[in-house]
């Protein structure tokens, strides 16, 4: 989280909120000038990055929310760009009507290596089902990186099941060889979709 927060130029206009949802204590930490929001889980000591992305360019900007509130059982958000007040739910799968992108990205697969290992296959587990009858079924996308991190390959898209198959496990193949790899899902979705788990495929030669 330093070395993403260290780079942003302009700090003066950062901004930071909190609030507690679903046995959850979060806080929101947006620089507007660095275009990024970052989250602190206090109950599960973690960090993660959220984002909105913006209609037609597909780009990812800092959430908007200038303050978050309960009032009358809803969770409210002020928007600092133009003063709309939206509902923050999660039993809705939407950004205002638009798909939400959700991405994962795994720590480097061995943590510590003096051997190459080869990738045969990774299969994803995830939990969906609630795609909408009149809506495509959504696609996952997985990004290899093979230099721990550093840089990351082509896109390799798979689609998941629909409507009423509550169980996807989407499969890659033949991802080569390296001495340690970083996995990256994405899917851009307007439903449910939860990661339940990764399996790897895998040999090494010391």
């Amino acid at each position: 989280i330093s070395r993403n927060i260290a780079p942003i130029p302009e700090q003066s206009d950062a901004f930071m909120y909190a609030y507690q949802d679903l046995g959850h204590k979060f806080v929101y930490l947006s620089f507007v000038s660095g275009n990024r929001t970052f989250v602190y889980d206090r109950t599960e000591g973690v960090w993660h990055e959220e984002s909105v992305r913006l209609v037609p360019s597909a780009q990812q900007a800092f959430l908007p929310w200038q303050s978050v509130v309960f009032n009358d059982g809803q969770l409210l958000g002020l928007n600092r760009n133009n003063g709309e007040i939206a509902v923050i739910s999660d039993s809705v799968y939407t950004d205002n009507g638009n798909p939400i992108v959700r991405s994962l990205k795994l720590s480097v697969i061995p943590k510590e290596a003096s051997w190459k290992t080869y990738y045969k296959s990774v299969e994803l587990f995830c939990e969906m089902g609630n795609t909408p009858v009149d809506k495509e079924n959504p696609s996952v996308m997985l990004c290899v990186s093979r230099d721990r991190g550093k840089t990351f390959g082509t896109e390799m898209w798979r689609k998941t099941a629909g409507n009423g198959s509550y169980v996807c496990r989407p499969v890659w193949t033949g991802l080569g060889a390296a001495f340690g790899v970083v996995l990256w899902f994405q899917f851009v979705a307007n439903q449910y979709i939860s990661f339940r788990g990764v399996r790897i495929e895998a040999e090494g030669n010391s």
